[in-house]
């Protein structure tokens, strides 16, 4: 419930558990070609960029407050709700910041924030089914693996989807139900409402790494603020980690210009 699994995590993404550090560096790739060698030719340089990034610790600090009522409740019959709820803000605090995070006020920067991802504009608040593979066509052709490709929309932007037809009275919509999965243009497609509204997303899960430093750290706040008195208390949850994109590339958004 402290450090719950994310969406990210998933769908493939990798997961780092750093300990005795306060950063770490990865590496980061901009591909290239190679070529081909005549007999007795110098070796041809592989034109990859690679440079590093480096994951810091940022302070998700997440928090669940208990009345007097609930605490005194039987731990049988509370512990599992009140588990749920924790992991859920938890959860609701790390995703938002890798999906939306800033990189100022203490937040870490964000996978919609992160320089050199792939990005596709659209004409109108709801894509086509035409725009949507305009993000596939700018994945592939970043070398993106279309077998590893995840789909990830602000759960009111799937629903508008499920409406949309590809064609006018055509009957197929954009998002089908095939195979066990919500699809677009074949590719799973999952909801976060931790992304916004509006920015839609083609990721390879497998180039994104969630990184945490040390284990969660959890405080029982019984007695500030008159918390003794009225019998209330708070479950603080302390997760220090960070987001890191080691093939921007690999990453395309799609939104409204």
């Amino acid at each position: 419930a402290i450090r719950p699994q994310l969406l990210l995590e998933r769908l493939g993404a990798n997961r780092v558990e750093v300990n005795g550090a306060e950063s770490i560096s990865f590496p980061r790739f901009s591909g290239g070609p190679g070529g081909w060698l005549s007999e007795g030719a110098s070796s041809i340089s592989d034109t990859t960029a690679i440079d590093s990034v480096i994951a810091t610790a940022h302070a998700a600090a997440s928090r669940l407050a208990l009345s007097r009522k609930v605490r005194n409740q039987s731990t049988q019959e509370m512990e599992p709700a009140v588990l749920r709820e924790l992991s859920e803000s938890v959860a609701a605090t790390i995703e938002g910041g890798f999906f939306i995070g800033t990189g100022t006020n203490n937040q870490p920067l964000g996978l919609l924030n992160t320089a050199g991802i792939g990005a596709v504009t659209f004409a109108g608040a709801t894509p086509t089914f035409a725009e949507l593979v305009a993000m596939v066509e700018a994945y592939a052709d970043a070398d993106g693996d279309l077998a590893a490709a995840q789909f990830v929309l602000h759960p009111s932007d799937l629903a508008d989807l499920l409406k949309a037809q590809i064609s006018a009275n055509g009957g197929e919509t954009v998002i089908e139900y095939i195979d066990g999965a919500w699809r677009i243009a074949g590719i799973p497609c999952n909801a976060s409402r931790h992304l916004t509204e509006g920015k839609h997303l083609l990721i390879d899960p497998t180039a994104i790494s969630c990184v945490y430093f040390g284990p969660a750290q959890v405080v029982m706040d019984a007695y500030s603020n008159g918390k003794s008195i009225s019998g209330a208390a708070e479950i603080c949850v302390f997760n220090f980690c960070d987001v890191v994109l080691n093939r921007p590339s690999h990453v395309i958004a799609g939104y409204v210009a």
